[in-house]
């Protein structure tokens, strides 16, 4: 593995066997990936609702086979990136301290190596940040209101920004962006920079 270096406000950081979300293959969205029907899938190898408080996989099915998100250290943008391995790095919390996942329950979302995520107005790429504390701003929705099972497709909804977490094309960091902020046709190759 050929080592990566990034520079940051924090000095020089080297990363072993991390590759651009861009450098990944073929990264096309998958035919008949529209928002409205839920770009998400959270993955786990039950037949039960998730539950929470345990790290999950989530995969952006928008792409062909879909791709994971991981936390992934960028020049521009939040510190994420899209890889095609099947990871779980991913833990929801429950504001109401539910046991599982439920449609519509506010949840923080935290990713592994970082911490949680939060709504943040920024200049270069998606208006997402970092929360040491919970953020529970989320929702988990699903266009007809199905449980959370195993394949089935759901919204990331954050309250704060009023809008769905998507696949949008970006020059600036990860390929992700707001359903109110993102054109309609993001049939485009995602365009992640590291």
């Amino acid at each position: 593995m050929k080592p990566i270096v990034v520079l940051g406000m924090l000095g020089m950081t080297l990363a072993w066997g991390c590759e651009p979300a861009g450098a990944l293959g073929e990264n096309r969205l998958a035919e008949g990936a529209v928002a409205e029907t839920g770009q998400w899938e959270i993955r786990w190898d039950q037949t039960v609702p998730p539950p929470v408080g345990q790290y999950l996989g989530l995969r952006n099915m928008a792409l062909p086979g879909g791709q994971s998100i991981k936390y992934y250290l960028h020049i521009y943008g939040i510190e994420l990136a899209f890889t095609e391995d099947e990871t779980r790095n991913i833990r929801f919390e429950s504001a109401a301290d539910l046991p599982v996942i439920t449609l519509g329950d506010r949840v923080s979302i935290e990713v592994r190596s970082a911490r949680f995520l939060t709504y943040q107005p920024r200049e270069d790429g998606v208006s997402l940040g970092w929360s040491d504390a919970f953020a529970y701003e989320w929702q988990v929705l699903s266009r007809d209101g199905e449980a959370v099972m195993p394949g089935t497709r759901v919204r990331l909804h954050n309250t704060r920004a009023d809008a769905d977490l998507i696949y949008c094309p970006s020059d600036k960091g990860i390929s992700l962006g707001w359903s109110k902020d993102c054109p309609d046709d993001t049939t485009t190759e995602p365009r992640d920079k590291g």
